[in-house]
């Protein structure tokens, strides 16, 4: 079967991949008080998701599967909100704000997990 790495590549990846459209509507919507509400929402969101998961599965420690997993995904939202912040200032189309987003998560997504694998040392 497919190992517990892969099918939590399998789950966050898409969600964090869906984080940016969404980041990109509450700016446009709702300014950068309704994109930061996001963010914490999706922060939060990811927390209470790995309580669920480290009950669902019996895990000798809680509060490291929720570490691990803020540590994995915390960055990637963090820096696709911050990076759409500093664009909001000089991009208004919205190809370049989805564009900012993107890259934005992506960093993140590699700083989280060169954190998670090299300075906690996960894998």
């Amino acid at each position: 079967g497919l190992g517990a790495e892969t099918m939590i590549t399998l789950i966050v990846l898409p969600l964090i991949l869906a984080y940016v459209p969404g980041a990109v509507w509450a700016l446009r919507v709702g300014g950068l008080l309704r994109l930061w509400l996001l963010c914490a929402f999706a922060l939060l969101a990811s927390l209470l998701a790995a309580l669920v998961l480290s009950f669902a599965y019996s895990v000798p420690s809680t509060w490291r599967v929720v570490y691990y997993s803020l540590t994995f995904v915390g960055p990637s939202l963090l820096c696709a909100t911050g990076s759409l912040t500093v664009a909001n200032n000089f991009a208004r189309t919205l190809t370049t704000q989805l564009i900012a987003a993107f890259a934005g998560s992506l960093i993140g997504l590699a700083l989280g997990f060169a954190v998670v694998v090299y300075v906690l040392g996960v894998w």
